[in-house]
């Protein structure tokens, strides 16, 4: 299965648009979503209702929890 997110920066009107497949890991997405913005590798946050999520470091996992 493969999903299409639509990703956007607060405040911004830039957005992009993804395919990710139903098997990758949130430090796969989290590499994804840096490339399509072309950010530089580091440490990547994931905020839902106020808890952060940890998904790696250049879009390899960094920890256990990742």
């Amino acid at each position: 299965m493969q999903y299409l997110l639509k990703i956007s920066i607060d405040n911004t009107e830039a957005w992009r648009l993804i395919a990710v497949d139903g098997l990758a890991d949130l430090s796969h997405v989290a590499e994804l979503i840096s490339l399509s913005f072309d950010y530089a590798d580091g440490k990547m946050l994931f905020n839902v209702k106020g808890k952060d999520y940890n998904a790696g470091n250049g879009g390899k996992t960094d920890c256990v929890e990742a």
